[in-house]
């Protein structure tokens, strides 16, 4: 469900502003590209519905999966913790909608070692990350329904409560708080 997930997310916001890379096409050279070009820089909202996994070697070897790429052979489809600072985000919230992304080493006076702390110094103000799995079709109904109130101006943590509330309230299929109370916001303060 992750393709109709940012679909979904994606026509929510003008085509102009916004570049969708799905499938063979959400590669890390392409995203290498994004960053290259300064492109990457220019985004508010940089959302991925993806696999990610903790490394149990170390969370700097923790990472979030894309298509292998054949640009390069440094494109190995996986964009670890260890290489997020050298990206130059600018954005306001980066999402990854994939399972156990808020997970990571613990270091007392720092917070979390692992993805959520390599995108905020990589940049971004706001991380949107699962602390254990959620299903594709819950995270497909969950984010366009968070973008939506973004759209409309909400700050990020009122959005991710009163979606968090509206889907407890809903009679739907993910109702249930093991289909939403995994996304938590980390940032800046």
């Amino acid at each position: 469900a992750a393709e109709r997930e940012v679909e979904a997310i994606g026509s929510l916001f003008p085509a102009e502003r916004r570049v969708t890379l799905t499938g063979d096409r959400a590669t890390e050279s392409a995203f290498a590209k994004l960053e290259a070009s300064g492109e990457l820089e220019r985004f508010r909202y940089i959302h991925f519905a993806s696999h990610a996994f903790l490394s149990p070697r170390g969370s700097s070897l923790s990472g979030v999966v894309l298509a292998k790429g054949q640009d390069s052979a440094a494109d190995d489809g996986i964009i670890t913790a260890a290489e997020w600072p050298v990206y130059r985000l600018r954005s306001d919230l980066v999402v990854l909608s994939a399972c156990d992304t808020g997970r990571g080493t613990l270091l007392a006076g720092e917070g979390v070692m692992g993805l959520p702390y390599a995108l905020l110094q990589a940049g971004t103000r706001d991380v949107l990350l699962a602390l254990w799995p959620v299903s594709d079709a819950a995270a497909a109904d969950f984010m366009p329904r968070f973008y939506g109130r973004l759209r409309k101006g909400l700050p990020a943590p009122r959005a991710l409560r009163e979606t968090k509330l509206e889907m407890a309230r809903s009679r739907g299929p993910h109702a249930a708080p093991a289909a939403w109370a995994a996304f938590v916001l980390h940032g800046v303060p």
